[in-house]
């Protein structure tokens, strides 16, 4: 914190540790103390002004601070996560957000769905009830969520002492991530199908 800010006040000074920012750019995000005094608070920000260089630069949250901070106290500040959305990859390095139920344009404004029925492109076949995730081959669309099995090669011994080797097929312990619901009604490879979201969890 560039500066002790009482409780009950609405804006808050903080000290940038990287390059500036923008006008309005953490509009809507979150300011939350990570570190040192009254960490564990978070807030809505409400704006922010312009920073072209490493700085300061004024928070404006959206209900006043619960508790005074002090300069020693550390705070982050994160984007909106629905600022600047684009159609999942597949290499996904990021989470789905929601679903367009209608084409949209660059740099517009839309509804995202993220909960309950909706009608989603399908990659390959689907099992009813089964979890999805994005497609790994079709932009926008989801697939099937799996877990490859791997071979292992496992040493048991019988009742007579004697070694065999046996080799098996195991699934990794890692969960699958990034679902987005499960198939409620599937259909054929690039049809496409109804899945319950989940993605508001």
């Amino acid at each position: 914190m560039a500066a002790t800010v009482l409780d009950g006040v609405r804006s808050v000074t903080v000290t940038l540790t990287f390059d500036g920012v923008a006008f309005d750019e953490y509009k809507d995000g979150l300011l939350y103390v990570n570190d040192v005094d009254n960490q564990g608070d978070v807030y809505g920000i409400s704006g922010n002004d312009g920073q072209g260089l490493e700085g300061t630069v004024t928070i404006s949250l959206h209900t006043p601070l619960r508790t005074a901070l002090t300069t020693s106290s550390q705070v982050s500040l994160v984007r909106n996560r629905y600022q600047g959305v684009r159609i999942t990859e597949t290499v996904a390095n990021e989470r789905t957000l929601g679903a367009s139920p209608v084409a949209v344009a660059a740099s517009e404004y839309f509804w995202a769905q993220v909960g309950g029925p909706a009608v989603i492109l399908q990659d390959g076949a689907w099992d009813e009830n089964k979890d999805l995730v994005p497609s790994d081959q079709v932009r926008g669309a989801a697939m099937v969520a799996s877990s490859a099995s791997q071979g292992a090669e496992t040493r048991l011994t019988d009742v007579t002492y004697a070694d065999r080797l046996v080799r098996s097929n195991v699934v990794p312990s890692t969960a699958v991530t990034n679902t987005i619901g499960y198939a409620i009604d599937p259909r054929a490879d690039t049809e496409h199908g109804l899945v319950h979201l989940s993605l508001d969890v």
